[in-house]
């Protein structure tokens, strides 16, 4: 018996199956005409139709449209940030690297401390930390007449801020008009009386270790001298 004659009878009888087209081909060089021939040709029939049925590999280009075919999804909408919170955003940037901020950051905080909603302490911390750089480049500098030009004063606790001084003259000059236009003057005079509970109110709340309240001190120890000489005259 041939290879090929034995390889027929094994697939006839179900023994083997045949993997390719091809085989089909020999397998009929040896096939007896009538029943081995018609048998031949219904499992090449099968043969066939179970191999449309494997599902048929991609090939790269396949691939490639088939992923452009793909319905695109809706972007994703990102939180849009608000104006106020990219500004407190820079805030909680200060006060956790405060050695990287300059003079002329934190007083553009300190204007837009209401509108950033800066709380209380916050603001405190960005004033202190403003007092402390500043007094830093006060004592760098052999002429510090940029930091005066700018409206900062220097004081023995410390250099204070445009803002706070411009706030304390204010008082002053009010206290001074009042003292100036009172026919007569006795101790704590109720003239100025308002103004001077102002002075001693950042007294308390900042003292004399601090540079507002050492600015406010001095001024009403100022305006009392004042109206003790014009009390005299």
């Amino acid at each position: 018996m041939t290879i090929l004659r034995a390889a027929l009878e094994d697939v006839l009888s179900g023994k083997t199956q045949v993997r390719s087209p091809g085989e089909f081909d020999l397998l009929r060089r040896v096939a007896k005409i009538g029943d081995e021939q018609e048998r031949l040709n219904t499992l090449e029939r099968e043969f066939f139709e179970r191999e449309r049925q494997k599902p048929q590999p991609i090939t790269a280009t396949q691939r490639i449209f088939m992923e452009l075919l793909k319905p695109i999804p809706p972007p994703v909408a990102m939180p849009v940030q608000t104006a106020a919170e990219a500004m407190r955003a820079d805030v909680q940037q200060i006060l956790n690297h405060p050695s990287d901020a300059s003079i002329a950051e934190l007083e553009d905080v300190l204007r837009r401390a209401k509108e950033m909603k800066i709380s209380s302490r916050e603001e405190e911390s960005i004033r202190q930390l403003l007092s402390q750089l500043a007094g830093e480049r006060f004592r760098g500098e052999s002429r510090p007449s940029e930091l005066k030009r700018l409206g900062w004063r220097e004081t023995p606790v410390g250099p204070a801020d445009p803002a706070t001084v411009q706030s304390l003259n204010k008082l002053r000059c009010v206290a001074l008009a009042r003292i100036e236009s009172c026919p007569c003057h006795v101790r704590n005079c109720a003239c100025y009386g308002n103004v001077r509970e102002n002075l001693l109110q950042i007294v308390r709340t900042f003292t004399d270790s601090q540079p507002e309240g050492w600015l406010a001190s001095r001024i009403v120890s100022e305006l009392e001298a004042h109206r003790q000489a014009s009390q005299r005259s």
